[in-house]
């Protein structure tokens, strides 16, 4: 009976309210209160993805005061870039999202949404750099950020926005079979992972590129078509973006097989993953090699890998024999470029792919190289290298230069360089590493530089003892085996094209004329733009005569590499450009970490730590939408007495300080205010896309 009596209790607790009488014997006249139906809160629900998950990150979520709009303290994506938001009651739209990834992998991530969840509903709201980029649109300066800062928004203009540019990538939404009425802000994302494919809204991610062209316009591209198109705004419908190519699927289902794979070898200790190394191997020759794996990461190269000079097992040295990268978690590797076997240097189709991951200590690193598909289908395309047998490269250059001597005070408004944003292209060549022996000089040509091509040479060793790289020596195509007995002492593998007039208020948009472009003398600061450069008059600003338009990403620049004095190269390679050429204009909207007054002390010829020194400490703070710092440098002189820590310091991962020695031997020198000294302290940013990013700080 007891048995039985409970089993009923049991049956009456789970039937809920329409079987009420059945378990309570019960008439008309039972006045049982019938159960209370619990509505859940309206909810913000989403993925933040880059054609991958962005996991682990933060998302703030602000109503149109700037309160918070979430019950949740605090919202991390999940491991699939998912997060929910309940919303506090009485709570509307519009709702401004952003998402910042701690490890600082991608840059912040912002998206809108203009609709209010009913009771009970959920409503999604999607951030990824297409929400961001189409935010970015709406506002005066073109950031994202500024939007979501003022958490102000049209709602009909972004709704205007938003539909012209799914308009312009409808040919490429139809070609890889997007989901009818896609929207980038509300179609739901399976974003990939190493764990699983994404579905088609996230591959729209994967083959969509982000831009900028060289008027500070956003732009749309394809992996196989970098050039792209003007992306539209509310008042522009602007131009379609061609198809992409019918492999693109193919291509993104291997990369996802490729995160697996360095995930499961990494997956290893240390000491599992990696059996033999030769440490034995001179720099001139690659350096320290991993010359045996375990089998789970055998199969992540081709036997024939070759990068800049680099085999296999040299160019992932420093992540395989690292303990912080066991259990590292790998991005799926995002296609920079997808090139047709017609146009590709190896013989192959190949993508030039951009490896992200994060290591076991939550800290962000990448690698970028080639990948080939050696035949047909997903289980062909491998990591192969470019083949280039030097290393070489060509990174679009940003640079925030902060003048601490007062420019309008002799000796200084003669001498000192002033405050400014600059904008230009760095050729790096190694005088160092694989492939440099016997290199005297290069020649480099390609869009935005002198037709004749800029002429590289080694530095004067006494001067830059540890300088690693070639300096630009000639502007003007000159016989290489002539420059080559030339050296030259200006630490300079950047030409620089642009530069404003200074980094704050209206001076940070208005361009000034570079170093001599008011002179008839193009060749006294041969690595600056000039006007007769590019067959100008004299005096005409750098955005008149500049052809940023030319400067793509895609560019292709041609780099012919002379040895033992010849005029004739030993070798022809192609160096393609990843990342756009940021206007110096723009450099303002950029984030940047801002140096510690004591670093600012070093700088200060009144202050204590202007006096000689074998080593400085520098120090900054850290913006939270500005990339970390990965290493820093040091530029001195005093008179005839120069000396420099050129090849810099390397920052460890999440430090915001760093010791910078002068070389063996030697101090930097005084600094004092007689025109006659100075000091640089030179930052540069721990970039993921192939760019550089620098702040100067200086005094004369």
């Amino acid at each position: 009976m007891n048995t039985s009596r409970s089993a009923l209790l049991v049956a009456c607790a789970v039937t809920a309210a329409a079987l009420v009488a059945a378990c309570g014997g019960g008439s008309s006249n039972d006045t049982t209160t019938p159960p209370v139906v619990v509505v859940p809160d309206p909810a913000l629900i989403g993925t933040a993805a880059i054609g991958s998950a962005l996991a682990n990150a933060q998302v703030s979520i602000v109503d149109g005061t700037g309160a918070a709009a979430c019950q949740q303290a605090s919202i991390v994506t999940s491991g699939t870039g998912s997060f929910t938001c309940t919303l506090k009651a009485g709570k509307v739209a519009p709702f401004f999202v952003s998402v910042i990834d701690p490890a600082g992998l991608v840059p912040p991530l912002v998206s809108i949404a203009t609709q209010t969840p009913a009771a009970g509903a959920s409503l999604v709201v999607n951030a990824t750099p297409l929400t961001t980029a189409i935010v970015a649109q709406l506002a005066a300066d073109r950031n994202a950020l500024s939007v979501f800062t003022a958490h102000a928004v049209d709602a009909a203009v972004l709704a205007q926005t938003t539909a012209n540019v799914v308009a312009q990538l409808q040919p490429v939404l139809t070609s890889i079979n997007a989901p009818a009425g896609y929207n980038p802000f509300t179609t739901s994302i399976t974003a990939a992972s190493s764990a699983g494919a994404g579905n088609t809204a996230d591959l729209v991610l994967d083959v969509v590129k982000i831009g900028v062209d060289g008027a500070g316009n956003a732009t749309l591209a394809t992996s196989d078509n970098p050039a792209g198109v003007t992306m539209a705004t509310a008042a522009q419908t602007g131009t379609a973006l061609p198809a992409a190519n019918a492999s693109t699927t193919t291509l993104a289902t291997a990369m996802q097989a490729l995160a697996k794979s360095f995930e499961q070898c990494f997956a290893l200790p240390t000491a599992q993953r990696v059996l033999a190394t030769d440490l034995t191997i001179p720099a001139t020759r690659g350096g320290p090699e991993v010359t045996q794996v375990a089998p789970a990461c055998a199969s992540l190269t081709d036997a024939a890998f070759l990068q800049n000079g680099f085999s296999a097992g040299q160019n992932y040295y420093g992540i395989l024999t690292s303990d912080s990268m066991t259990n590292a978690r790998f991005n799926v590797p995002q296609v920079m470029q997808h090139i047709a076997r017609a146009n590709s240097d190896v013989g192959f189709e190949a993508a030039i792919v951009n490896i992200r991951y994060v290591d076991g200590n939550g800290i962000a690193g990448n690698t970028i190289t080639l990948a080939v598909d050696k035949g047909t289908g997903t289980a062909n395309w491998v990591l192969y290298g470019n083949q280039h047998p030097v290393n070489i490269l060509a990174r679009a250059t940003i640079r925030q230069q902060q003048q601490q001597a007062d420019v309008t005070v002799a000796p200084f408004n003669t001498t000192a360089s002033l405050s400014t944003y600059q904008t230009g292209l760095e050729f790096f060549i190694s005088k160092d590493g694989p492939g440099s022996t016997g290199l005297t000089a290069a020649r480099v040509r390609g869009p935005g530089l002198p037709a004749a091509g800029l002429v590289f040479n080694r530095p004067i060793a006494s001067a830059e003892p540890q300088q690693s790289w070639l300096n630009i020596a000639d502007k003007f195509g000159g016989d290489p085996a002539a420059v080559a007995t030339q050296k030259t002492n200006c630490d300079c593998d950047v030409f620089w094209l642009q530069r404003t007039q200074g980094i704050a208020g209206a001076n940070a948009t208005a361009i000034r004329n570079n170093p001599n472009g008011g002179n008839g003398n193009n060749g006294q600061f041969v690595y600056w733009a000039h006007p007769l450069d590019y067959g100008a008059a004299v005096g005409t600003p750098s955005d008149q005569y500049v052809p940023f338009a030319s400067i793509k990403v895609g560019s292709s620049y041609r780099v012919e590499l002379f040895y033992n004095n010849s005029a004739t190269p030993t070798y022809t390679l192609n160096k393609t450009l990843l990342s756009p050429v940021i206007p110096a204009t723009r450099g303002s909207f950029l984030a940047w970490n801002a140096p510690t007054q004591a670093t600012l002390d070093i700088l200060n010829p009144a202050n204590a730590l202007a006096a000689a020194a074998s080593t400085f400490t520098v120090g900054w703070t850290q913006n939270p939408s500005a990339e970390q710092i990965r290493l820093a440098q040091m530029f001195t002189f005093n008179g005839a007495n120069s000396v420099n820590q050129g090849n810099g310091i390397g920052v460890p991962k999440s430090a915001f300080s760093v010791a910078v020695p002068a070389p063996a031997g030697l101090q930097y020198p005084v600094l004092d205010s007689s025109g006659a000294s100075g000091r640089s302290v030179q930052l540069t940013y721990r970039t993921f896309d192939n760019s550089l990013k620098l702040g100067i700080y200086r005094y004369n």
